[in-house]
């Protein structure tokens, strides 16, 4: 795959149901990057979810104890893109990090919703 912003912001990844991972320290765009990428998707009528890392480990915590985990999933395949946004930006701890690990669907992987 051509990982060229041009060739990115093609959007071409997500038919060809490719991951897409932007790596870079804090400050240096990388968030902004998948927002631009995220914006594109809606634009071309796109289903778009969006976490941070937290965000995701904490919703999946509580379904532990409430149980709506089917309405995290369903969210979750419902959408084209997935952005999973600020991983590496706080520390996770194992059982965070293996409830945000063990969807077994790459996130590029949800049908498209069209």
């Amino acid at each position: 795959m051509d990982g060229s912003v041009e060739h990115l912001g093609q959007l071409d990844f997500l038919t060809a149901r490719e991951n897409v991972i932007l790596l870079g320290p804090v400050g240096t765009g990388s968030s902004h990057f998948a927002e631009g990428l995220a914006q594109a998707a809606i634009e071309n009528d796109l289903r778009v979810a969006w976490f941070t890392l937290e965000t995701l480990s904490a919703a999946i915590g509580k379904s532990k104890v409430d149980g709506p985990t089917a309405r995290i999933a369903a969210r979750m395949c419902r959408a084209d893109p997935i952005v999973i946004d600020d991983v590496g930006l706080l520390p996770v701890g194992a059982d965070a990090l293996k409830r945000s690990t063990a969807s077994s669907t790459p996130p590029t992987n949800a049908a498209p919703s069209r």
